[in-house]
């Protein structure tokens, strides 16, 4: 299967091709809708957790992508990536295991997007 783009960035269909525009995926029992057309956090799992969890991400194209983990109040506690990556779904740990117990943000920043999931840490 292949995902073809115009100039636009909007996929289109050549031959019988077939065009996906929207996905899901299952992460930690729970299905993530997500968008193939722009950059978006897919899951982060275990949610809630203690130690370190995995943060999935997809990108619709190579960019810079940067992941940061805000506390609850909008503070930056720690930049996890700021890097080139290349097009489509990746995984990266987080160690929570010296933050405190509470509620934490995760934004990713790639290219023009910016989307935030919400993460809790237990003891």
């Amino acid at each position: 299967m292949r995902v073809i783009r115009n100039n636009s960035n909007r996929p289109r269909c050549l031959n019988n091709d077939i065009v996906l525009k929207q996905a899901s995926l299952i992460v930690g029992g729970e299905e993530h809708d997500f968008s193939l057309n722009s950059a978006s956090i897919v899951g982060i799992e275990p949610n809630p957790f203690s130690g370190s969890a995995n943060i999935r991400f997809f990108i619709p194209e190579k960019t810079t992508v940067e992941i940061k983990i805000l506390d609850i109040t909008g503070k930056l506690i720690t930049t996890l990536m700021k890097s080139k990556q290349e097009q489509g779904e990746h995984v990266i740990s987080m160690d929570g295991s010296k933050l405190t117990a509470g509620i934490y943000y995760c934004r990713m920043i790639a290219g023009e997007s910016t989307t935030t999931k919400k993460l809790v840490i237990r003891d």
